[in-house]
């Protein structure tokens, strides 16, 4: 089974939400598999990754359009072979839709991160290049009670606790 097919076996196992395609100023830069970016791209769309630059634009609510944001229609263009970060707007607590779309299940900001991570693992790591934390590791990292508050938060947007993250990270490295 190819990286491909194993990565939508991963998607089959999300929960559905009924998509009122209300979104569309949340689509931006983003991160995904290396399979999944391949995808994308031999369907005719670059889709650039989450820089710090438009970190700063979507903390500012300014509007971010994607590549694959058909900007007639206000939807994907390829909304069935779109990445797993995007088949979790809506379904994760983190990344709640605003607009009113609730999931059969809401997934948790372990089980988010779950599947974000077993795509990257069976997808041949970020496109971005960046590295990726181990499932085991980052999930260890959520329990914990000092550091999962704070990227809890991270994922909901609020960059300002990375430099504490960082500083435990690398603490925790130091005396490990």
């Amino acid at each position: 089974m190819t990286a491909l097919e194993q990565i939508r076996e991963l998607y089959k196992q999300l929960p559905e939400i009924a998509c009122k395609g209300l979104c569309a100023n949340g689509c931006g830069g983003i991160d995904m598999s290396r399979a999944e970016h391949e995808r994308i791209v031999e369907l005719g769309v670059f889709i650039p990754r989450f820089t710090e630059e438009l970190a700063r634009r979507w903390q500012a609510n300014e509007p971010l359009h994607c590549p694959a944001l058909n900007r007639q229609t206000l939807r994907c263009d390829v909304y069935e072979d779109r990445p797993m970060i995007c088949r979790l707007w809506g379904l994760a607590e983190s990344m709640r839709c605003p607009n009113g779309c609730k999931p059969t299940r809401e997934l948790t900001d372990a089980e988010t991160y779950a599947f974000l991570l077993q795509t990257f693992k069976l997808g041949g790591g970020s496109a971005s290049g960046q590295p990726t934390p181990g499932i085991d590791e980052f999930l260890e990292q959520l329990r914990d009670p000092e550091l999962g508050p704070l990227l809890s938060k991270l994922m909901r947007g609020d960059r300002s606790v990375e430099p504490r993250i960082t500083e435990l990270i690398n603490r925790r490295n130091r005396a490990g």
